[in-house]
């Protein structure tokens, strides 16, 4: 499989979502929980939130884990639903495969799409927490985030929220190639997410696809903010981060071989 082949199949990958519910999702839903966080913030006493050792740490862990614990999951589930619902109408598979390109660039860029699609999606919750913490103070006063933003430290927070998500998307990429059904996708989002909640104190949880954004998130926090106390550190990070990698290098070249396979989509 050519490299052209792959960038060439993700061009028009790119242009098929311009324009698409799959792009408008990737960039307004993030926006989801900060306003939540802003409402909590406005309704709350400043006097409490204000003892707090570190109140821009406290919204960076309670917005950030909300979104790779909750939000996450599902929006997984419908960006890549979207996605393939591109091809899954009228038979498009069948036409596209007749197409010259190999069957494995198409798929490829497919997955890669869905990994850009949610990176988008990282990348807009980053600013908007920004904006969050840059309006608090003067929509709040008092309530402990006159202190420079942290800026690095949140960028890093998101950052391993993104690659932990990645063993996920490869997971719902596969599922929503092979089976044209919204419904089944989300279902199994939706039922991951129930089984992660109880799996983020366990061993099985470093292996979970829905569970590991929430133990990345667990250890990643307490590191960067230099919280006493806390999960190992980068080591445990690493592990977390490269099993999600791993997994979805395997979900992509597995799920792909697989789905090359068919007659028809």
């Amino acid at each position: 499989m050519r490299a052209a082949g792959i960038l060439g199949c993700l061009g028009v990958e790119a242009l098929k979502v311009r324009r698409t519910m799959a792009l408008a999702l990737a960039v307004l839903l993030p926006v989801a929980p900060v306003v939540l966080f802003l409402v909590i913030l406005l309704q709350k006493r400043t006097a409490d939130f204000a003892q707090s050792v570190n109140p821009a740490a406290m919204i960076v862990q309670g917005l950030v884990g909300l979104w790779g614990i909750f939000v996450l999951p599902v929006f997984a589930a419908v960006e890549t639903s979207l996605l393939a619902a591109l091809e899954h109408q009228n038979r498009g598979w069948k036409h596209l495969f007749a197409l010259s390109p190999a069957r494995g660039a198409l798929l490829a860029a497919k997955f890669v799409a869905a990994a850009l699609l949610v990176t988008i999606a990282h990348a807009f919750l980053f600013g908007y927490t920004l904006v969050l913490l840059r309006v608090a103070p003067r929509l709040q006063p008092g309530v402990g985030l006159d202190a420079p933003i942290p800026i690095v430290a949140t960028l890093v927070v998101v950052a391993a929220c993104w690659v932990s998500c990645l063993f996920l998307v490869g997971v719902h990429t596969s599922i929503s190639l092979r089976w044209p059904s919204f419904a089944l996708n989300v279902g199994i989002a939706l039922a991951g997410l129930l089984f992660a909640v109880g799996m983020l104190d366990t061993r099985l949880g470093e292996l979970y696809p829905w569970s590991l954004p929430g133990v990345a998130h667990r250890i990643v926090v307490p590191w960067i903010f230099g919280w006493p106390g806390g999960p190992a550190g980068p080591g445990g990070l690493a592990i977390v981060l490269g099993t999600s990698a791993a997994g979805f290098v395997v979900t992509a070249v597995g799920g792909g071989w697989l789905l090359s396979r068919r007659d028809v989509l």
